[in-house]
C-alpha cells in the first residue's frame, strides 16, 4: 500500500509550474503524462498517495485562463497560486507557494519539468527528515529531484526580503543530506518537444 502510515512524518507539497515554457511551446503542466493525466495531475496524485497534507501549485498569469479551463474542478486537496513575476525565478515561486500553507511542515519541492515522481522516492526523502535541513535524491552520485526542505528552511524562505535570490545560493548555508534511489528518471528534465517525445513516445 502506498499511503504512508500514521507514524510517518507529515509533509506538504509545492509544485513549481510558473515557467514560460518557451522551448516547449505549451505549458509543461498541461503535457500528457499518460492517457488519463497531465504532468501536474500525476504529481498531485503521487503526492496524495504518499500522504501529503497540503499541495500547492504555482502557475504564471498567462497560464491562468488555461489552468481554469482545464481544471473546471481542481483535484481535491490541492490549491494553486499565481506568480505574476516568473522571470524572478524559482525562489520567488517558492515564497509564493509556501504562503498559503496552513501549517509549517517539511515541504516536498517539485519542478513541473521533472514529472517522474514515485511514492518510494518521497518515502526515502522523508526518512532523512531529522538528519539535515534539506534532502536530495541521487542516482549514480548525481543529485536529482524533488528535494525535501525542513521546517527551518520553510520559515526562513518566508522571512527572506530578497525574492530574486537564486535558490541554490540560498540553500548553501543549510545542511544537505543525499540519499541514493534506484530511479534514474530523477535526473530527467522535460524542457523541449524532443525531450517529451523521447520519454513519452506513445502518449
Amino acid at each position: 500500500m502506498d499511503i504512508l502510515q500514521n507514524n510517518q512524518p507529515m509533509f506538504a507539497t509545492l509544485i513549481l509550474a510558473a515557467g514560460k515554457s518557451s522551448r516547449m511551446g505549451v505549458p509543461k503542466w498541461s503535457l500528457a503524462f499518460d492517457r488519463h493525466q497531465t504532468f501536474v495531475e500525476h504529481l498531485i496524485q503521487v503526492c496524495q498517495r504518499a500522504g501529503s497534507k497540503e499541495i500547492i501549485v504555482v502557475v504564471n498569469v498567462e497560464d491562468q485562463k488555461l489552468f481554469d479551463k482545464h481544471f473546471s474542478k481542481f483535484p481535491i486537496g490541492a490549491k494553486w497560486v499565481i506568480n505574476e513575476h516568473p522571470e524572478w525565478e524559482r525562489f520567488y515561486s517558492l515564497q509564493l507557494g509556501l504562503q498559503p500553507l496552513t501549517q509549517i511542515l517539511p515541504v516536498l519541492v517539485c519542478n513541473i519539468d521533472h514529472p517522474f515522481l514515485e511514492v518510494t522516492t518521497i518515502q526515502t526523502l522523508l526518512s532523512l527528515k531529522n538528519k539535515a535541513d534539506y534532502a536530495v535524491p541521487t542516482y549514480q552520485n548525481q543529485g536529482g529531484h524533488p528535494i525535501l526542505i525542513s521546517n527551518t528552511i520553510v520559515q526562513d524562505v518566508l522571512k527572506t526580503a530578497e525574492p530574486q535570490i537564486h535558490l541554490k545560493t540560498f540553500l548553501q548555508k543549510y545542511t544537505q543530506a543525499r540519499i541514493a534511489v534506484q530511479d534514474p528518471r530523477i535526473l530527467s528534465n522535460i524542457n523541449t518537444p524532443e525531450d517529451y517525445l523521447h520519454y513519452f513516445p506513445k502518449v
